[in-house]
């Protein structure tokens, strides 16, 4: 069975591939160049065939690597987006770290400034640190110098423990005294109440010799009972300073004493008593003469106790002055301290003798006549009612 290869314009038999071996013989010689033929048409072909392999495989391959460039394309596309969008991110960023840089900028200078004003205020605390230090090592010395004090001080009160073991003993001396004080204010409280039992009975006598001033003007300084009725007078001013004025009323000189004017001593006693037991603001300004008759001298005091009884109860700061008028009367009235000097009305005393002149014209103002006036004023009266009585 023969075969033939297709050669373009025919067809070559193939040697082994069918016919006769007759044909066969008679053409060896013809299939040995055929076949030469063949192989060196076939040689051609089969390269071609090789390149268009080669050729196809590098297509197919080439179509994969341009599928793979194509995604690693759309990947860079998605990347350059994405890289693009972080640009813009960066951008803005960077616009605001300008922003920021120059908010900064700003910052640093004024940060400059303060630092400048913070080098300057270091030199003004580093000289108040010198000052300090200056002060510190004399508060050093200062310390050290108490410390010597303190212990002079500690050695001080080693040695007042002596001292007030005898201030101590001092102490119970003195309350030992105070108790055996306290004995003799007793003692002259119940003098007191004698006394006082005395004065009630010369105060009527008092006010009946007011009543009576002719008997009152014939009295002269030597008479027993007006020099019993001041004396009197004075133990009851004593023991108004000892009860309300003085601080040591066992120990303490009675101021009649030393007195030149009793009568003022007595009324300025009675002014202080009033300040210390009832808070009156009364002060006394006594510019009279001193006085010689007893019975002169208790009139004035009883009047000036009266006035000063009766200002104690008016607020405000008062002052008794007691001035000499003519013939020998003694006028006492009130100035209120606080108004300029203006008089104060207060109540009269309640007696009703000539040998007392109220005047209330302007505040209220006593006079205590001289026994001359006295007399006068006792006689006035009487030859003016006896032609009343005829009549």
């Amino acid at each position: 069975m023969g075969a033939a290869v297709h050669l373009g314009y025919r067809w070559v038999p193939v040697a082994g591939f069918g016919g006769s071996g007759a044909v066969d013989g008679r053409r060896s010689s013809g299939r040995r160049r055929s076949f030469s033929e063949v192989t060196t048409l076939l040689v051609p072909f089969v390269i071609v065939a090789v390149i268009a392999a080669g050729l196809l495989v590098l297509l197919v391959l080439a179509r994969q690597r341009t599928t793979r460039l194509q995604g690693e394309l759309a990947d860079t596309a998605k990347r350059l987006e994405a890289t693009q969008g972080e640009l813009a991110t960066v951008g803005e960023q960077r616009r605001e770290a300008e922003e920021r840089a120059n908010d900064l900028a700003g910052r640093v200078d004024d940060l400059t400034s303060k630092v400048g004003d913070l080098n300057g205020k270091v030199g003004d605390l580093t000289g108040k640190v010198g000052d300090l230090t200056g002060k510190a090592d004399r508060l050093t010395k200062r310390g050290a110098e108490l410390d010597v004090r303190v212990a002079e001080l500690t050695t001080s009160l080693g040695n007042t423990s002596d001292q007030l073991a005898a201030a101590e003993e001092t102490l119970r001396k003195r309350t030992e005294l105070a108790d055996a004080q306290a004995t003799q204010i007793d003692a002259i409280s119940a003098a007191r109440d004698e006394l006082q039992l005395q004065l009630t009975a010369a105060e009527e006598q008092v006010v009946t010799l007011s009543a009576r001033p002719g008997m009152v003007v014939g009295e002269s300084s030597d008479d027993p009972a007006a020099e019993t009725l001041w004396d009197l007078e004075v133990a009851r001013s004593e023991r108004s300073w000892r009860n309300s004025v003085a601080i040591n009323p066992a120990d303490d000189t009675s101021p009649f004493a030393d007195s030149d004017d009793p009568v003022r001593t007595a009324v300025e006693i009675e002014a202080s008593a009033l300040r210390e037991d009832v808070g009156a603001l009364i002060a006394v300004d006594w510019k009279a003469n001193p006085m010689e008759s007893a019975a002169r001298r208790v009139l004035v005091v009883r009047v000036a106790q009266e006035m000063l009884a009766s200002a104690s109860r008016v607020p405000g700061a008062a002052r008794l002055v007691a001035t000499d008028e003519e013939g020998g009367s003694v006028t006492l009235a009130f100035e209120a301290v606080d108004d300029g000097g203006a008089t104060l009305n207060l109540i009269s005393p309640p007696v009703s003798t000539d040998m007392i002149d109220v005047n209330r014209d302007n505040g209220l103002a006593v006079t205590v006549r001289a026994d001359d006036a006295a007399a006068s004023a006792v006689e006035g009266p009487a030859s003016v009612d006896e032609p009343a009585a005829t009549e």
